[in-house]
């Protein structure tokens, strides 16, 4: 940009600070208060959506300590409690007869009870409480949120449909408060790692001690922002002043209830919660090397999937039956896994004979042995010939038997792209299957 243009568009700032240009209805200074509100908006949203109940909240499940099952109880719980506080904040907005208009007083009205109850909930005794008590107390901060968060965050959303009625405006103002308001999540998202360190001396963030001490100043800053929004905004309804609007709440409530749209997006929230926690729930990944759970950890989970690829034996073969498959299902048993838990892993990659790290696509090699382990890549590291050793289908067949007479719980692999066609004779994951219709068990 030229500086003759820098200095143009100085000007326009100063000539349109108070007064919008021709055509245009929102003042630079309205724009620029609404942007940086709308960080202080963001900044609440940050912290607020980490308390709020969902699949993987590691402060929910992690820090305050919720079981999966327990986690998702109360999420259904705050949904059925999100019905009757839609049609309440619908039945406010709609009856809504403010001099200050129809979203802006409660942009920093609802954002000062949403404070309160995001700081209130990091201050917690947690470590003090059994899980009903965690439960019960996360959930009634969490129907608070519905409220409280929501309705701030709504009026914020919708508030730009009533500070102009130009179509293209609204678009230019939308450009400029989406850059501005990202910046409060990446400022946040850069400096949260940091004093976590600096907090707890440790590479964490499952500490209460780091949302005490960083969210209070978080949330207090994104509080005074948002009186940028309430003192420099102005909504521009034309509105006759004998118009009044009078809704019922029970009129409020039969309208939620009859809006399909509403319960299409919770069911698909409650049917991604479900997707989500299956995963969560079920899914556990490690190698076999140094487990050290307590056997409260270790009775919480459904199934492990034992990553036994990468450890090499005797003749520099990584996960060989032996030394992988047996050992390393054997070694969970006796740090306390049961059988039924432990899902063998099997590697559909190959990696050097001379155990250096390179990794290599069955589906790459060439000249197929239902038996044969060994074949030459050129390596990645130097172009020369290589030795790289598979799991040859001969071997996936055996090590998914040996899962299925031993009663364990199954077979991992890793991973289905690093396989050759199914179709062919030489797929590895043929190879499992036949051994599933040889000895049975659950494809």
């Amino acid at each position: 940009m030229k500086i003759k243009d820098i200095k143009t568009k100085a000007e326009d700032l100063k000539l349109y600070w108070k007064e919008p240009p021709h055509g245009r209805y929102m003042p630079f200074k309205e724009i620029v208060s609404l942007a940086v509100g709308g960080m202080g908006v963001k900044f609440i949203c940050y912290a607020v959506q980490l308390m709020i109940l969902s699949v993987g909240n590691t402060l929910i499940g992690n820090t305050i300590g919720i079981p999966p099952r327990e986690l998702y109880v109360i999420y259904v719980l705050s949904v059925i409690a999100s019905f009757p506080l839609t049609a309440i904040r619908a039945k406010i907005i709609d009856n809504s007869g403010n001099k200050k208009g129809k979203f802006r007083p409660y942009i920093f009205t609802m954002a000062i009870p949403t404070v309160i109850l995001a700081i209130g909930f990091t201050w917690m005794p947690y470590d003090h409480m059994n899980t009903l008590w965690k439960c019960v107390t996360v959930l009634l901060y969490n129907i608070g949120f519905q409220f409280f968060y929501m309705f701030m965050f709504d009026s914020y959303t919708n508030i730009i449909n009533v500070l102009s009625p130009n179509t293209y405006e609204r678009s230019d103002v939308n450009s400029v408060t989406a850059v501005v308001d990202s910046f409060a999540p990446t400022i946040i998202s850069f400096i949260l790692p940091l004093l976590a360190s600096a907090i707890t001396g440790q590479n964490t963030i499952y500490d209460m001690k780091i949302y005490r001490a960083i969210f209070p100043p978080i949330l207090l800053f994104g509080l005074l922002l948002t009186i940028l929004i309430h003192k420099n905004t102005e909504e521009k309804i034309v509105q006759a002043k004998t118009h009044i609007v009078q809704i019922k709440f029970m009129d409020a409530l039969r309208a939620v209830a009859k809006n399909k749209y509403f319960w299409i997006i919770s069911l698909a929230g409650w049917i991604g919660f479900l997707e989500s926690s299956f995963a969560t729930i079920l899914s556990c990944a490690f190698g076999t090397r140094d487990v050290n759970y307590s056997q409260e950890v270790i009775n919480a989970l459904d199934m492990v999937n034992m990553m036994t690829y990468d450890i090499f034996d005797q003749d520099g073969e990584h996960s060989s039956f032996w030394s992988c498959a047996v050992q390393g299902a054997k070694y969970l048993e006796e740090v306390g896994f049961s059988k039924e838990q432990i899902n063998i892993g099997i590697p559909f990659y190959g990696t050097q004979v001379d155990a250096l790290m390179e990794q290599y696509s069955y589906k790459d090699a060439q000249g197929f042995d239902y038996y044969k382990n060994r074949y030459i890549f050129n390596s990645y590291y130097n172009a020369s010939p290589t030795e790289v050793y598979f799991n040859s289908p001969a071997m996936v067949r055996d090590k998914t038997a040996y899962a299925l007479l031993n009663e364990y719980g199954g077979i991992m692999v890793w991973h289905f792209s690093c396989d050759t066609d199914y179709s062919s004779d030489y797929s590895l994951w043929k190879a499992a299957y036949t051994a599933v219709n040889q000895f049975g068990g659950a494809k």
